[in-house]
């Protein structure tokens, strides 16, 4: 039973990963596919986060060197004009996306745990509706 569970998790990961980059979303293509694998509500909401986190942790990788620049201006002083307004763009977005996101997770974490898969779909394709206007 561990390893079918494996499997679908990796097939959720998989699904993750090709979709994370192009201009979908992949949190919807999270929920399509776990949906269609059987998982539970609360259990797509955690394949979601940790399918962010890994999307976190590749871009950490990725963008490394601009982060070490960006430290580095932090902890030194160091840096050039670019740096500087990539500092100040992360900090306005970071904050803004918290402000946005704290709320919004707070509501899911009351809520949306007692809906079935179904309705999580449709309420998560309603969202990408009103984002993309």
């Amino acid at each position: 039973m561990e390893m079918e569970a494996a499997l679908k998790v990796f097939i959720v990961s998989v699904v993750q990963g090709l979709t994370e980059w192009i201009p979908i979303s992949s949190s919807a293509q999270i929920i399509f596919s776990s949906t269609i694998l059987g998982f539970k509500t609360q259990q797509i909401f955690l394949l979601i986060v940790l399918g962010h986190f890994g999307t976190l942790l590749s871009s950490i990788w990725f963008f490394r060197d601009k982060i070490y620049s960006i430290l580095n201006l932090i902890l030194r002083g160091e840096g050039d004009v670019e740096t500087r307004k990539l500092l100040v763009f992360l900090v306005v977005s970071t904050l803004f996306s918290g402000l946005t996101g704290l709320p919004l997770y707070l509501f899911l974490k009351l809520f949306l745990f007692s809906l079935k898969s179904e309705y999580v779909s449709l309420l998560s394709g309603l969202l990408l509706v009103v984002n993309g206007c």
